[in-house]
């Protein structure tokens, strides 16, 4: 078993889960080096492969593949919207409860985050976590931990290579090795089938 992350290696993968998770246009693919040479870093091995693998099979294939994979996945999939308090409420009023709670708690701590865009969107909570104390990021991870896990397993259902950036992610939250799997027997591709050859 891995001692346990300390809080500055947590933000440090925060902010890389982060850049992991954005749309992966040009500037990203241009980014993909910077992002490979940061996974040495990781100190934990199993979070580090997980991570290696998915950029493995994210930068395999046609970079317009894993775009539309990743529109199709994260864009109009209900069940994989990044904006994890979508799965538990919809668009019901308790989700702009949820909403308020995490913008209030953002302003709180003097993170500024953009006008546009909702704070329950998990990079934007990756984001935060990579430059809060411990005692603020916490009770977040604590609220929407069984929202990333559903999201996981819709990622493993799928077969995307993203099912591999959300078992890091959750590893680093402490879930454990048994209640996070492998993304799969089956080797997901960039563009989301199981069959790479």
């Amino acid at each position: 078993m891995e001692p346990a992350m300390r809080h500055e290696d947590r933000q440090a993968l925060f902010r890389l889960i982060a850049r992991l998770l954005g749309y992966p246009d040009a500037a990203w693919q241009q980014a993909v080096p910077a992002l490979r040479d940061a996974i040495p870093h990781v100190p934990d091995q199993q979070i580090a492969a997980h991570l290696t693998r998915f950029l493995d099979l994210a930068t395999e294939g046609d970079p317009d593949a894993l775009r539309d994979h990743y529109v199709q996945t994260f864009d109009f999939g209900q069940a994989t919207s990044l904006y994890v308090t979508y799965g538990a409420y919809g668009e019901q009023r308790e989700r702009g409860q949820a909403l308020l709670a995490l913008k209030q708690l953002y302003k709180r701590a003097g993170f500024v985050m953009k006008e546009n865009e909702l704070p329950d969107y998990l990079p934007l909570i990756l984001e935060f976590a990579s430059c809060a104390p411990a005692h603020e990021v916490e009770p977040i991870f604590a609220a929407h931990r069984p929202a990333i896990a559903r999201i996981y397993g819709e990622l493993r259902n799928l077969k995307s290579p993203y099912a591999y950036v959300f078992a890091a992610l959750l590893l680093a939250l402490g879930q454990g090795e048994r209640e996070v799997h492998d993304a799969g027997e089956d080797e997901p591709c960039a563009d989301g089938t199981s069959s790479c050859g």
